[in-house]
């Protein structure tokens, strides 16, 4: 039981260290609190629209407010990721640059304290607030091997974290630190621009993904079905005896096919954009969400059209 305990502590102050690094000022439980209030009205509000205008096809209310729930649940996590990426991305494109710049400096005599808060006082952004970071410890007494390794830690990049370890090794080596600073510069320079490229390059393949998975297929579903309710309801109507249309079940089908396709098109757009299916996994309940919501808006775009007596006689 105490070795549980010390696991989940310890998974606990991972999370809010991860936390901390997206740079959001609210604590980690007020956060959470914030976003369970959010999700709950969420659910609530979708379940009353839904009802507000039902289309007698077959509602999805329950499902759709448990989706809108766990969807903005989800967004806790989404948007500190989403923050933490940005600031990485930031961190690794300007990360040549201020390379060059420490490399410009101890070139021309000065200390690695100097080069330092020369790059510090240099618009890089987040990297420059890490260096600043990097420096106060610097002056309060720790090494520079430490505080680098330290800064590449909490900043959460590969990239980075690389590239300290590199220069702490070389200067353990003995390795003049200019030239090697100056090398890697070049080095994460063509890792950014592999990067740019692969994004570029991507762009048209993840836009078709969303596009055909959140608003296209769902609100072709949501119109066709209404369509084939009214046509159905219209035969039943003139042929007395006929058994009304039933679509209660296709509708049922077709919610399930599309929170699946959403699914699966993280996963795709995650192998596609980052190699990872498992890196935009953490917004499907989101794009299941966007998805099912289209749909429903389908129906009743439909019944706009049709006069709103989709599935009634008379």
């Amino acid at each position: 039981m105490a070795g549980f305990l010390s696991e989940l502590k310890k998974a606990y102050w991972g999370v809010e260290r991860f936390y901390e690094s997206s740079g959001i000022a609210l604590s980690l439980p007020a956060y959470l609190a914030v976003f369970a209030l959010i999700a709950a009205a969420a659910a609530v509000l979708s379940i009353y629209a839904l009802n507000y205008l039902p289309t007698g096809i077959g509602e999805n209310t329950g499902v759709i407010g448990a989706v809108a729930f766990v969807a903005f649940l989800s967004l806790a996590a989404v948007i500190p990721l989403s923050m933490r990426n940005r600031r990485i991305e930031e961190i690794e494109e300007n990360l040549p640059d201020a390379l060059r710049h420490l490399t410009a400096v101890l070139k021309a005599g000065g200390t690695i304290e100097n080069a330092v808060e020369e790059a510090s006082k240099t618009d890089y952004g987040e990297l420059s607030r890490s260096l600043r970071t990097a420096l106060g410890r610097m002056q309060r007494g720790k090494s520079f091997d430490d505080v680098i390794v330290e800064a590449g830690e909490t900043s959460g990049s590969r990239l980075y974290k690389r590239v300290v370890q590199i220069i702490r090794e070389s200067r353990r080596a003995g390795a003049g630190i200019a030239d090697v600073m100056s090398a890697i510069a070049e080095d994460a320079k063509d890792v950014a621009h592999i990067r740019r490229e692969r994004i570029a390059r991507t762009t048209m393949h993840v836009l078709f993904l969303y596009l055909s998975s959140l608003l296209l297929s769902p609100f072709i579903f949501g119109f066709t079905i209404t369509v084939v309710a009214f046509i159905g309801t219209g035969i039943s109507c003139a042929v007395p005896g006929s058994k009304p249309v039933q679509l209660s079940f296709l509708n049922t089908v077709l919610t399930v096919f599309l929170s699946f396709s959403a699914v699966l098109a993280s996963i795709a757009i995650g192998v596609i954009r980052e190699g990872s299916a498992s890196r935009y996994v953490v917004r499907a309940p989101a794009m299941v969400l966007i998805a099912l919501l289209v749909f429903e808006f389908g129906k009743r775009f439909a019944l706009l059209i049709i006069g709103g007596g989709a599935t009634t006689c008379g």
